[in-house]
């Protein structure tokens, strides 16, 4: 199987990490298809919402560590992306993974990550590239790439920095800290906290609320003016 799969009904999307028995943890080829599917998603003119999910106990755990380890955690199967994956440490290699997530904030769709259990690392990073955060109520997040000596170099040092302002992001960043989902609505990191058996629906019913407003209204582009 792939380990991104991404599906399509009517005007609504779904973008699915699809490593369940990892907790969906990402590769560098992962990342490298990401980017891929950014430019074909966004040529889809009647593509107006696009979840992004990752089924199973957690929506992902952050980095698959046999990245570093050498254990074989390429993510191979993610179609074109099994070719040789740029460095993790090399400037030039860390910009063109950055694709993977940074498209989210130009597409001209709504973005909405739903997210249950974990959402670490980059996790969190692919979280918070999206437009919107529904989280289940046992959703936990946290930046920790610290605690291996790097930077959330994804985009999360701008995007969180966005939502709850310089200091307090940090603050997590440097201290690796995970937080709960009541923390993260106090803070404004997410959208919107339902018990974990209702997540599906409210997502949803968010998607097909934005569906029924006129297509100009649900561009986002204007929101933000460093985009």
């Amino acid at each position: 199987m792939d380990d991104i799969v991404f599906s399509k009904n009517g005007p609504i999307g779904t973008l699915a990490l699809n490593r369940p028995d990892k907790l969906n943890a990402q590769t560098p080829a992962m990342w490298l298809r990401l980017a891929e599917m950014g430019a074909e998603l966004s040529a889809d003119p009647d593509l107006r919402v696009l979840v992004v999910e990752g089924p199973g106990r957690s929506f992902s755990a952050g980095i698959d560590i046999t990245t570093f380890t050498g254990g074989g955690g390429d993510g191979g199967d993610s179609g074109s992306a099994s070719r040789s994956t740029p460095s993790l440490v090399d400037v030039d290699g860390i910009m063109q993974l950055q694709q993977a997530f940074t498209w989210f904030e130009t597409a001209p769709f709504l973005t909405v990550a739903k997210v249950q259990g974990h959402a670490l690392g980059a996790g969190m990073q692919l979280a918070l590239a999206c437009d919107v955060r529904i989280v289940a109520d046992d959703c936990q997040m946290g930046l920790l790439e610290a605690r291996w000596g790097l930077m959330p170099d994804l985009g999360g040092t701008v995007w969180l920095p966005r939502l709850i302002g310089p200091a307090r992001a940090l603050e997590m960043i440097v201290t690796a800290q995970r937080l709960g989902a009541t923390e993260l609505l106090d803070l404004g990191i997410v959208n919107r906290v339902v018990p974990r058996d209702e997540l599906d629906a409210v997502e949803s019913e968010l998607d097909h609320r934005v569906d029924r407003v006129a297509p100009a209204s649900a561009n986002t582009d204007h929101l933000d003016a460093d985009r």
